[in-house]
């Protein structure tokens, strides 16, 4: 069995203009939400404001299939971020997740142009690593997106 590996970038804040960033980075969100929303009737309320980003879970062993996706979407729009991650006081994370089977332990490397990419745009890297076993199988049934 192969890994699977998923990549997302959040901006996050407070009172963020969900349009303006649309417009200024021309890329459509996978997910938006807004500060004291819930994401199920049992969740807390969110803390902030945030517009993610994601690739979505790909099956690959090698991150740099998932990095590239996010690149290919954001690495021009570099400028318009960092532009936007001032103007209105936004955090920047970039959040990775790794699920691999016992037998197969992923490497976890970045590539320059990814740590240029996250270095324009004042991001933090978050590293999720979950490992997949015969007794854990439902690792790979956690619904998308539900931080």
């Amino acid at each position: 069995m192969t890994g699977k590996i998923r990549t997302e970038i959040r901006l996050m804040g407070h009172h963020l203009d969900f349009s303006a960033i649309d417009s200024q980075i021309g890329v459509a969100p996978t997910k938006t939400w807004k500060e004291g929303e819930r994401s199920g009737p049992d969740r807390p309320s969110r803390q902030y404001d945030c517009w993610l980003f994601s690739t979505g879970r790909i099956e690959t062993v090698d991150i740099a299939d998932a990095l590239k996706v996010i690149l290919n979407a954001l690495s021009d729009k570099r400028a318009a971020i960092r532009e936007l991650v001032i103007s209105q006081n936004m955090d920047v994370s970039f959040d990775v997740e790794l699920i691999f089977p016992a037998d197969s332990p992923p490497a976890l490397y970045f590539h320059r142009d990814f740590l240029d990419f996250l270095d324009c745009i004042k991001a933090r890297v978050d590293v999720d690593i979950y490992c997949e076993t015969l007794d854990h199988p439902a690792l790979l049934e956690r619904s998308e997106l539900t931080r």
